[in-house]
């Protein structure tokens, strides 16, 4: 997010997925995970579902709702990375290669009259410098959601909102 031209809170969506603990069924650890998203604000009416679709997928990796991923084991319950589908969300401000930041804000100082700018960026590796073989910028949105940032599922909260509020203060002035 990147607010007055500078980069203030930086999130990661990963697509849903459960990790086994060799004890718990997928689908108990799916309604172990939806408990902790039903105790986020921003992420209570975000939970993990289960259609046709998502079954396929969990089918695909040799599980069904009854099997009991290994201690560890990842499985995917979909592709999308979408708070929506039941991403997690994680706070990398901090961890974010400085010159991912720099992209953002060159992406949202290129278009003129907004203050308020989200960059969406996919990359193979956030931490490590960026270079023209691993990322990928894929939208700037002018009316971006904050509440991702006040409410990640992991990691520390952004006061957005503050910086905002602070960057508009600052232009009437």
């Amino acid at each position: 997010l990147v607010v007055g031209g500078k980069c203030v809170a930086v999130l990661k969506l990963i697509p849903p997925r459960i990790i086994g603990n060799g004890i718990d069924t997928v689908e108990e650890l799916i309604n172990k995970k939806n408990q902790a998203r039903s105790e986020n604000p921003h992420l209570c009416n975000r939970l993990i579902g289960l259609d046709a679709d998502s079954l396929k997928i969990i089918k695909r990796q040799g599980f069904d709702l009854t099997s009991i991923p290994s201690k560890g084991e990842e499985v995917l319950i979909d592709p999308k990375a979408s708070l929506s589908t039941g991403a997690d969300s994680y706070d990398v401000t901090e961890e974010v290669h400085p010159l991912f930041k720099k992209i953002a804000e060159k992406v949202a100082t290129s278009i003129p009259g907004l203050d308020v700018v989200g960059v969406d960026i996919v990359a193979y590796d956030h931490t490590k410098e960026p270079n023209n073989n691993n990322y990928i910028v894929i939208g700037a949105t002018a009316r971006p959601p904050i509440l991702n940032h006040h409410y990640p599922m992991y990691g520390k909260a952004r006061n957005v909102a503050g910086a905002i509020v602070q960057n508009a203060v600052k232009s009437m002035r």
